[in-house]
């Protein structure tokens, strides 16, 4: 094994988890509620890199609702409904390729240094930073005045 990471503690509700004690997650009964993927996202979002991390259900509404929903799912469903109601096709390779180069950098370093809650802050950053590229490019209006940037524009 070339590393090995090792977190702090995942706190509840600011507590310590303890089976004996019947504070902890119980995964089965959570998997019933949430999907996988959920869980997957807000325990990578909380992970008690470097000091203790707190696990909360208003935090847990928080990442889900705002980040995955409000940030990430909104990108990617204005995004797709966007080209696929107008039956459009997308420039095969983005032109701002600064934003990117430095955007894969960062995240490949949390990646190789095991920083799973700064990479979600990273992908979070980056929905944010696309959402914004949305509203101020407009493509609803390109479309209608100046089509032959709309792909180019759908790419970045």
């Amino acid at each position: 094994v070339s590393s090995l990471p090792a977190n702090e503690f995942l706190l509840l509700e600011g507590k310590p988890m303890s089976k004996s004690e019947g504070w902890f997650l119980d995964l089965d009964t959570l998997l019933t509620k949430v999907e996988a993927d959920v869980i997957r996202y807000l325990m990578a979002a909380v992970a008690p890199e470097n000091s203790d991390s707190n696990l909360c259900w208003e935090d847990f509404l928080n990442h889900n609702n705002q980040g995955l929903v409000g940030q990430f799912g909104n990108l990617i469903y204005r995004t797709l409904s966007f080209i696929d109601k107008r039956n459009l096709h997308v420039a095969e390779k983005a032109t701002d390729i600064l934003f990117w180069e430095t955007w894969w950098k960062e995240v490949d370093t949390c990646y190789a240094q095991h920083q799973s809650r700064a990479l979600c802050q990273q992908i979070m950053s980056a929905c944010r930073q696309l959402n914004a590229y949305f509203d101020q490019t407009a493509p609803w209006k390109l479309f209608k005045e100046d089509p032959e940037k709309l792909p180019t524009v759908l790419a970045n």
